[in-house]
């Protein structure tokens, strides 16, 4: 890179002192980067788009060489470089129509399910590059009275450039973020190389001195070698495979199509004034190319947002759907369906916060013989046990009175009252469930007791204090034979 910048400031001050010696050192400095080029198209890890690349800028170049030496032979109209020899036109024709097949074949295959998409952003961008090209390029040198194959080669580089630079930018917008760097230097070699190319075209037609076309001949140069560094990197391969979705309706393919329908028209209000009538078919084909594109590209704009309403709404419900999995995992017992030890206990704290008279009772159940349960039929019978056990307990409940599980086999059962007693009264109902036996799924019939421990405390009473008595008369009640239920007293934190 270094010794090709110094080639090209050499190239420049030549030709500002001797343009002849200008285009002798320029073809040997083309012919350098076109065999790096080659070298690396023959590679056989080379991809085949980039291949097709490669074929385009060497054609490129042979057209420029081709051009450079007839304008030192004085083969051409224009001493300054405009015109160029009849065997250089069909070579850059040639050397379009690869670019273009090869962004073609490249997108296909990158975005093998959404590339039409892009298509249509890319004709619309390209009709209103050819509609601009024939406004300002192509107007003021040619006129109804030159003959049809003379237009077409006055035609041919400007309206192919403009096709080049569209392809370039479907390229570029149907990439995701962020880009791959070989594809952002591929994009700015084709980039560098039309507008160059057709700064040439326009220089020639209004024939502009010959040091107006070195920076756009260093130009061409350097697109040359941006490209013949792009595709001697070594994640040419992984750029040409297929890539990710890109977002479908993103803020710059719309403005794209918003500056389309802009632009287009302010540039046929400047072909009616100063076009001649020799370029007006060409320019009713141009927009009817672009309405037509645009059309089909609103119409996916209109259809992709109803998808992407629809994805969104679905992506709602989903949400919502996590959210309540989310929250009943975090609240509920997985195993029982009650709710866990965080939810009783913040049920319990907020019954004891609230200001009022009534009275907070809780029953603190602990099971008799649970362990016995898992030890001879597993613990998988064991779960199928604590499930029965948590539907019979919520059948005691009434009103707003509230039952969970702590951990293990033990349970929390909250009722709320005017006087002390809705513990005794719930706790009794608790008992009576466990007197019928529990029948597991194979036909197992187990017979499981409870102890219970009721303490009651009004609003304002500190919620581990409340639980501290409940659990303590639970224990008090296991040492009683069978069911057994124990209210708790000062007697029982009285040592014996």
């Amino acid at each position: 890179m270094i010794a090709f910048s110094v080639f090209c400031g050499l190239t420049t001050l030549s030709a500002l002192v001797w343009p002849e010696l200008g285009t002798v050192l320029y073809v040997p400095m083309v012919f350098v980067v076109a065999w790096e080029i080659v070298h690396a198209a023959r590679r056989p890890s080379t991809p085949r788009p980039w291949r097709l690349f490669a074929w385009g800028f060497i054609c490129s170049i042979a057209a420029d060489s081709i051009s450079a030496v007839s304008i030192l032979f004085g083969a051409t109209d224009s001493a300054a470089g405009g015109g160029s020899v009849l065997l250089a036109n069909p070579v850059y024709v040639a050397a379009c129509v690869m670019t273009i097949a090869g962004a073609f074949t490249l997108e296909i295959r990158r975005h093998p399910r959404d590339w039409r998409t892009g298509l249509l952003d890319a004709m619309a961008l390209i009709g209103v590059l050819v509609a601009a090209v024939l406004v300002f390029a192509a107007g003021p040198i040619i006129d109804s009275s030159m003959t049809p194959h003379a237009r077409f080669a006055m035609l041919s580089y400007p309206l192919l450039d403009a096709v080049v630079v569209g392809v370039i930018a479907w390229m570029f917008f149907s990439s995701a973020k962020p880009r791959a760097k070989t594809l952002l230097l591929l994009c700015g070699a084709l980039a560098l190389w039309p507008f160059a190319d057709l700064m040439i075209a326009m220089l020639g037609a209004y024939d502009a001195p010959f040091i107006a076309f070195i920076p756009a001949r260093i130009g061409v140069v350097a697109s040359y070698v941006v490209f013949a560094y792009a595709v001697a990197r070594p994640d040419l391969e992984a750029v040409s495979e297929p890539q990710p979705e890109v977002v479908r309706v993103s803020s710059a393919r719309s403005m794209l199509l918003i500056c389309t329908l802009v632009i287009l028209p302010v540039l046929l209000v400047i072909a009616g004034r100063y076009v001649n009538s020799a370029l007006q078919w060409p320019l009713v084909a141009v927009v009817v190319v672009v309405g037509i594109a645009t059309a089909l590209r609103f119409g996916q704009l209109v259809r992709e947002l109803h998808r992407a309403h629809a994805e969104l709404k679905e992506a709602e419900r989903n949400l919502t759907s996590t959210r309540s999995e989310l929250y009943r995992r975090a609240t509920i017992d997985s195993i029982t369906g009650l709710p866990n030890r965080l939810t009783i206990l913040e049920r319990l704290e907020a019954e004891l916060d609230e200001s009022g008279t009534q009275w907070v009772s809780v029953c603190y159940i602990d099971l008799d013989g649970f362990k016995q349960v898992n030890d001879t039929y597993g613990h998988e019978a064991g779960d199928r046990l604590l499930e029965l056990v948590a539907q019979r307990l919520s059948g005691t409940t009434r009103g707003s009175e509230a039952v969970g599980r702590l951990a293990g086999d033990e349970f929390l059962a909250i009722a709320i009252a005017v006087d002390s007693t809705a513990g005794q009264v719930l706790g009794r109902r608790i008992l009576a469930s466990f007197t019928e036996p529990f029948v597991l799924d194979d036909g197992v019939t187990l017979s499981v007791g409870a102890s219970v421990g009721v303490a009651a405390a009004q609003p304002g009473s500190p919620v581990e204090s409340l639980l501290v008595k409940a659990d303590r008369a639970m224990y008090r009640a296991k040492t009683v034979e069978g069911n057994a239920l124990v209210e708790w007293t000062e007697a029982i934190d009285t040592p014996v």
